[in-house]
């Protein structure tokens, strides 16, 4: 029994050996394990340091960057608020600008319509100053007429010597020589002779004019007709003979100076028509 002890004891105490054994390799693995990953652990350490102060680097300049990026935001905003500022300046005189554009807009209608009206009045004036001055027209034109009934027996003599304390009505002794009449005819023809003066006349110290009234047409048309073919003299100079017309009349005859230039040159009897206007006969036909 005790062999049998002995020997249970000696195994017991193999196996604590081994035990023994075994634990002090469990302790040096696990030594080596605490080692290690001590030694991981302060790997890790290490890089996380690095990491963190990269990260602090990091976080460093992008703390600067937001810095700087405040200041030029702000110096952005500043510009930006001045920008706002002048805009709403603009917009301001922009608005003044079209206001003052809508006003002068207003005036240029108002001064338009004005214009307008104005333009109207004219119209309406003009038309009744045309209606005005036709109708002076031919009341000139009328008046002009009666004038040349009144006058259309009277011949004009121009150039008629002039003598003191003269006789006139020796005219009559003259025009029946020239006309191969007798005196007597020519006297119961006239209705009256005399002389007419002008500023003109006596500036220039010409004879005054010598006006004869017939009775009729008829002798004032044969000396007319007489003076085309022979030309009346006194004392060696010639008389020039007019018709009686009214000055109106002549200041229109005055736009036919042409035509009348153009038939003398050419030889070409004309009559005067009244109020106004020319005619002819050429080539047998009467213009």
């Amino acid at each position: 029994m005790s062999h049998a002890i002995k020997k249970q004891m000696t195994g017991t105490g193999s196996q604590q050996q081994q035990l023994r054994r075994n634990s002090g390799l469990e302790e040096m693995d696990l030594k080596e394990l605490i080692i290690s990953l001590k030694l991981d652990v302060g790997g890790l350490r290490r890089e996380l340091e690095e990491k963190i102060n990269t990260i602090d680097g990091k976080l460093e300049k992008l703390e600067n960057t937001m810095k700087n990026n405040e200041k030029e935001n702000e110096e952005i905003k500043e510009k930006l608020t001045e920008a706002l500022e002048g805009m709403k300046e603009t917009d301001k005189k922009v608005q003044e600008i079209k206001n003052k554009n809508q006003q002068m807009e207003e005036m240029v209608k108002k001064i338009s319509k004005e214009q307008r009206e104005q333009r109207k009045e004219m119209d309406k004036s003009k038309k009744e100053m045309e209606e005005q001055k036709a109708i002076q027209e031919a009341t000139g034109d009328a008046l002009a007429m009666i004038q040349m009934q009144i006058k259309e027996k009277t011949l004009r003599f121009r150039n008629v010597p002039e003598e003191e304390k003269e006789d006139i009505w020796k005219m009559t002794e003259t025009l029946a020589k020239w006309l191969h009449l007798q005196e007597k005819d020519i006297i119961e023809q006239t209705e009256k002779i005399f002389r007419v003066n002008s500023r003109k006349v006596k500036m220039n110290k010409w004879p005054a004019d010598c006006i004869i009234v017939f009775t009729s047409n008829w002798m004032k048309d044969k000396i007319l007709q007489a003076k085309s073919k022979n030309k009346l003299t006194i004392d060696g100079k010639e008389i020039i003979i007019l018709q009686e017309v009214p000055p109106r009349l002549i200041k229109k005859r005055q736009q036919f100076q042409f035509l009348t230039k153009a038939l003398k040159a050419k030889s070409i009897s004309f009559r005067w028509e009244y109020p106004v206007g020319i005619s002819f006969n050429f080539k047998g036909k009467r213009r």
